[in-house]
């Protein structure tokens, strides 16, 4: 399974079936990694609720000469040689991925078995567990105290699409009780080709033979995919009253608080887009903590940054067991709009983004899981060395003139809770 040595580097190709596959090799990590992306989410949905519902059902549907499904996949190969790592459904695309260990003689049997499931086994089995299954989910997320005000902040942001009528990529358990086997299938048959599916390979094993085995895969269905997308548009949003306070929710939830503080950020091209996520990277590890939890009042800061498609969004949030005042938040827009305060408490970009610094932050596991992250929301990936230059390539200016630009006082909608 092992070739030359070589300095570790992703590696691109497009199989002649229109799948692609992302290989990192690198000899020093012990076992192999792997992550299949279904470029299709809840985005692509024509019935709410149906890429999740399926990502259920492609688990655990028994599949021929196994006792179940690909969530149960150990049990026949053994839990020291292959185990399943993760599977979730995104707005953009579905995951699937597993870990085998370096001495997994039977690592060709998997890969072939999880090639079949992916593009040639129909869903033909009873699906009413996994509904009951899915319908626990909603009814957790109806209730979480977080997700509420996600929820408000779609509605909010992006009233009348996509993301409002499914804001958690799970549907609506009215959505999910009326999802058939012929709606799985249709979606199945729609999506899960070569065409629409990126393979990210990590670790010890030769590219040719994952080559060999995916490339036997017949591209039977046209690769224009047929969807009905309402795009999310990005609109400069200026408002005089800038809270949403949610009284039902801070009834439910009187020994906690919340802020939600969100900015909506146009696709600015990939250089732009880039410095998004720098900051995501940046903010979310220096610049906020420090003269936050120095005032031993505010805890539980964190920024975040996702990727829409269309659009960003940039979160700010404050969880903690004090009520919130407007003094409260107003001060947290001026400290991350603050130059003052990102140059004195962001750390040298030289050592926060060096290859040597995010090797040792990431294990092998989750360096594949950044890599897949990277796939589901850009379509494409970097090895660790080209990611970190790529990062390094931010100048402080390009971070100061999008926060001045797109994440000011007047720009965000806060939701407090």
């Amino acid at each position: 399974m092992t070739v030359a040595d070589k300095t570790p580097r992703v590696e691109k190709k497009i199989l002649p079936n229109g799948l692609t596959i992302y290989h990192e090799y690198d000899n020093s990590v012990e076992g192999v990694f792997i992550g299949a992306v279904i470029h299709a989410g809840s985005k692509h949905e024509q019935k709410p609720g149906v890429a999740h519902f399926l990502e259920h059902v492609v688990m655990t549907q028994k599949i021929p000469g196994f006792d179940t499904g690909l969530h149960g996949i150990e049990k026949r190969f053994g839990y020291k040689n292959m185990w399943f790592d993760d599977a979730y459904t995104d707005r953009l695309g579905t995951v699937y991925s597993f870990c085998a260990s370096p001495s997994f003689s039977e690592f060709p049997v998997f890969l072939e078995t999880f090639r079949d499931v992916l593009f040639h086994m129909p869903i033909d089995g009873d699906i009413e567990a996994e509904r009951q299954t899915v319908c626990s989910e909603i009814n957790l997320t109806d209730y979480d105290f977080v997700n509420k005000s996600e929820k408000m902040m779609y509605r909010e942001l992006f009233p009348g699409t996509w993301i409002e009528k499914n804001p958690f990529n799970l549907g609506r358990v009215s959505d999910v009780a009326e999802i058939t086997v012929d709606d799985l299938n249709a979606f199945k048959n729609t999506h899960y080709t070569p065409q629409n599916t990126s393979i990210f390979i990590f670790g010890n094993l030769q590219t040719e033979y994952v080559e060999s085995v995916f490339s036997r895969v017949q591209m039977e269905k046209p690769s224009c995919l047929v969807t009905s997308v309402e795009p999310l548009v990005y609109t400069p949003y200026v408002r005089e009253e800038i809270f949403y306070y949610d009284e039902e929710t801070q009834q439910a939830s009187d020994d906690q608080g919340l802020v939600d503080i969100a900015w909506a950020v146009p696709d600015l091209g990939e250089k732009h887009n880039l410095t998004y996520g720098f900051m995501g990277e940046l903010l979310s590890r220096t610049a906020l903590h420090h003269p936050l939890r120095d005032d031993r009042r505010l805890y539980g800061t964190s920024v975040g940054f996702r990727w829409l498609g269309e659009v960003g969004l940039f979160t700010l949030r404050v969880q903690d067991n004090i009520p919130f005042g407007e003094e409260d938040v107003v001060r947290l827009i001026h400290l991350l709009s603050s130059r003052k305060v990102l140059d004195e408490y962001v750390e040298p970009v030289e050592r926060l983004f060096s290859p040597t610094y995010m090797q040792l932050r990431f294990s092998p596991k989750e360096r594949m899981n950044v890599r897949v992250r990277q796939l589901v929301d850009t379509g494409t990936c970097y090895s660790i060395e080209e990611y970190c230059e790529r990062l390094q390539s931010v100048s402080k200016d390009e971070v100061y003139e999008i926060i001045a630009k797109y994440i000011t006082p007047s720009s965000c909608t806060i939701f407090m809770c």
